[in-house]
């Protein structure tokens, strides 16, 4: 009897215990804001911009014959019951229920947190944009010490392919740059344009040299384990934009900002600036619209369900939201799960390559839109929505690239000599004949309407006239030695003069069925003469002669116009326009000027 009592007695102490060291977890909505009252901070409005990725600084979506990917990882692990910090973590805890601690497996001394992830673009792909964005729920340094975090999160230090890190910094003082996102003592995101940094990763000699390993260091998050189950999440990731001529055309438009979803708040962004493919010419069976999106947060738990994202259903009259998926990684009913993927599947080349990122989510993914259902023919502009009814989370970051049509008359313009050799950048006599040659070819994805090509020729030389029936004619009259091809016509001639700066200007009219998409290679040869006496130079400043054509014209379809867009000087390796004019040298050795 006494044996009996004493097991009871032991089973009892073993229970009591057991139940103390349990962590009382109170609903995460509910904990986070009794932590942000406690450290007397506002909640804040949802905010979200689009940000300006166009080179030429214009404001929209860039349009261009490519895609959007991107690199990322997460800077916190779990790092109790045996695991380490710097290997991957693929169970289903979420970050309030462990030990969250730095990852740091670049083998650098002076930093304190890093990871990594390898950027692989097809070959022949040249960089457009790229955004680097780090972001971290960091309400202290330590959950047990409650320590007043650092001032210096909107640092870090970022190390490119075959380089030493260098500092970034996101400019908290001038807010028109918008990179510090977002700050309010409990979370923060950052974000620093990094385009011509990648950029100069690519050479003549290594085309690919943008591709390779990239480390982000020292991002800030808080660790340790909340006694009442509140989480800490942290990561960085690198949005690439570029171009590739094996691509479809699209428009990509980047978002970013803060929201808090909490089950009280739904979060609604608009996506414009593009429009989707047409219906085509058989209305019973439309062109399907294809898009990409991509969307990243911190504190997308895999324990916790409820977050959804979701896009409006513009093909009904109610507008409907409908929930986003992917058939393995991201179900509707817990889209943002704590993980890193690419197409529904996890991105490997990260170290670590963790499938559970405890709370730093990033996912690209193609719409899931049987039957243009979601997204339909010719719509200009898509509605998304971030909701929940469990977890909380933060998004920070969203982007687009939608499949459209755009007709894209390609200019190239070379030089040649009156025997058909290419005589770029070398020094021609005076009085020289030289042949400029303009090819067009409409390499885009609709047809084009109302082309006109406009050359405006150089100070130091002339277009030569010949004789009836020979070359064409300019609206004046004058019969110009320069060959057409049929249908192609001079429609305005302004000769050199005092008031366009002694330079001609041609306009040439295109017929819109040699301008088709996928239309053939067609072909202009302007015959010109070097002035032919140094006391003839209309600049003496410079024996550089520079040239380049401009090409204008609208979409069938698309409706899109363009405007001036300037000639390449030729193609490179990858089928790339080589930017800038055409130009060759005058020999003025023999000129004197007093």
């Amino acid at each position: 009897m006494m044996m009996k009592k004493i097991l009871i007695l032991l089973i009892l102490l073993t229970s009591t215990f057991s139940f103390s060291q349990k962590k009382e977890v109170v609903n995460e909505s509910i904990g986070y804001k009794k932590l942000k009252k406690a450290l007397s901070i506002a909640r804040m409005p949802p905010s979200f911009q689009q940000r300006i990725i166009n080179p030429d600084g214009s404001v929209g979506g860039v349009n261009i014959r490519g895609n959007i990917t991107f690199i990322a990882n997460n800077i916190l692990n779990k790092g109790d019951g045996g695991d380490d910090p710097d290997d991957p973590y693929d169970g289903s805890s979420s970050n309030g229920s462990v030990d969250m601690q730095y990852i740091d497996v670049d083998g650098v001394g002076s930093t304190f947190s890093s990871s990594s992830d390898g950027l692989n673009l097809p070959t022949c792909s040249r960089i457009v944009y790229a955004g680097l964005y780090w972001a971290g729920v960091y309400p202290y340094e330590t959950w047990s010490g409650q320590e007043t975090r650092s001032n210096d999160f909107n640092k870090m230090q970022f190390r490119l392919p075959g380089g030493a890190y260098n500092e970034i910094t996101a400019d908290a003082a001038d807010a028109s740059k918008r990179e510090l996102i977002f700050n309010d003592g409990f979370a923060y995101i950052c974000y620093k344009d990094i385009t011509t940094d990648v950029q100069a990763l690519t050479t003549v000699a290594d085309p690919d040299g943008h591709n390779g390993t990239y480390f982000a260091a020292d991002i800030r998050g808080v660790r340790g384990n909340d006694p009442s189950g509140l989480g800490g999440s942290a990561g960085w990731t690198m949005v690439v934009i570029y171009e590739n001529e094996t691509e479809s055309s699209k428009n990509i438009s980047v978002f970013d900002g803060f929201a808090e979803v909490d089950g009280g708040t739904d979060v609604d962004l608009s996506y414009s600036g593009f429009i989707t493919v047409p219906v085509g010419p058989n209305a019973s069976n439309p062109a399907p619209v294809r898009a990409t999106l991509l969307a990243a947060t911190l504190e997308g738990d895999r324990g916790i369900g409820g977050d959804r994202f979701q896009i409006q259903d513009n093909t009904v009259p109610t507008g409907i939201y409908r929930d986003q998926f992917t058939t393995n990684l991201n179900p509707t009913n817990n889209f943002f799960n704590g993980s890193i993927s690419r197409y529904d599947s996890f991105v490997t080349t990260r170290t670590p390559d963790s499938e559970n990122s405890l709370g730093f989510d990033v996912d690209l993914y193609e719409l899931n839109n049987p039957n243009n259902s979601v997204i339909t023919n010719g719509q200009t502009s898509a509605n998304v929505r971030f909701t929940t009814t469990g977890d909380v989370y933060y998004p920070f970051l969203n982007a687009l690239a939608v499949e459209i049509i755009q007709p894209e008359v390609q200019l190239l313009k070379t030089i040649n000599d009156t025997g058909g050799v290419e005589i770029s950048g070398t020094p021609v006599g005076l009085g020289a004949e030289l042949f400029y040659n303009i090819t067009f070819q409409n390499v885009g994805t609709d047809d084009a309407s109302n082309t006109i090509i406009t050359d405006r020729l150089p100070k130091n030389v002339d277009l030569l006239e010949v004789a009836a029936p020979n070359g064409s004619v300019a609206p004046d009259g004058t019969r110009f030695n320069i060959d057409l091809p049929a249908g192609v016509t001079i429609v305005a001639y302004d000769p050199p003069a005092v008031g366009n700066g002694f330079r001609a200007e041609l306009q040439f009219s295109v017929p819109d069925d040699m301008v088709l998409e996928g239309g053939d290679l067609h072909e202009i040869d302007i015959r010109v003469q070097v002035v032919s006496d140094c006391n003839d130079l209309r600049d003496v400043c410079s024996n550089e002669i520079q040239n380049q054509a401009f090409a204008s014209y609208e979409g069938i379809r698309g409706g899109i116009t363009i405007n001036d867009e300037p000639s390449f000087a030729g193609l490179d390796n990858c089928d790339f326009g080589i930017v800038g004019t055409s130009n060759f040298l005058v020999d003025t050795s023999g000129c004197t000027y007093e």
